[in-house]
């Protein structure tokens, strides 16, 4: 059984689970602007309890700092929580264990934007027919009303979907 837990007035969530686990929250406060949403936490970010600070965080900080942003002021989650040894893809299974959580997160987040990192960040927002190889420079669609814009920040799968 999982608990969510409030840590701080910045949404850093404390997941704890009775099988050992290691859970890797969200950080960033709520309402925001912006949602980054990942795939999953690798080594790093199980060490530290924190979402997007191992490599590839440390990729897209210095990727925005050139423009003068940081993903330090957004919402940095995961679409799924659980770090799992050599950090394979995320399966089905995983995934759907993990989407009541994002949901609420995005919620409770209230965002403009969603920023999809990877493949499986951008299946869980636009649907698991998504091919990224063809979606690079064009538009494409969560919904009509919803224009879905690929943007490279630190992946080149990531997506910025104006919500």
């Amino acid at each position: 059984m999982l608990e969510l837990q409030l840590r701080s007035r910045e949404e850093r969530w404390d997941l704890s689970s009775q099988d050992g686990e290691i859970i890797v929250g969200s950080r960033g406060r709520s309402p925001n602007p912006i949602l980054l949403c990942a795939e999953a936490p690798g080594e790093t970010e199980a060490q530290r309890g924190q979402p997007l600070v191992g490599r590839t965080g440390k990729e897209l900080d210095r990727l925005l700092a050139m423009h003068g942003l940081s993903s330090r002021s957004w919402f940095v989650t995961n679409v799924c929580k659980s770090y799992i040894e050599g950090n394979p893809d995320p399966t089905p299974d995983l995934i759907a264990r993990w989407t009541p959580t994002l949901i609420q997160e995005i919620v409770r987040c209230q965002p403009r934007f969603l920023i999809a990192m990877g493949r499986f960040a951008a299946r869980w927002f636009l649907g698991p027919d998504i091919d990224m190889d063809q979606c690079h420079g064009m538009p494409s669609y969560a919904d009509p009303s919803c224009p879905a814009y690929d943007y490279l920040i630190a992946s080149p799968a990531t997506i910025i979907i104006p919500v």
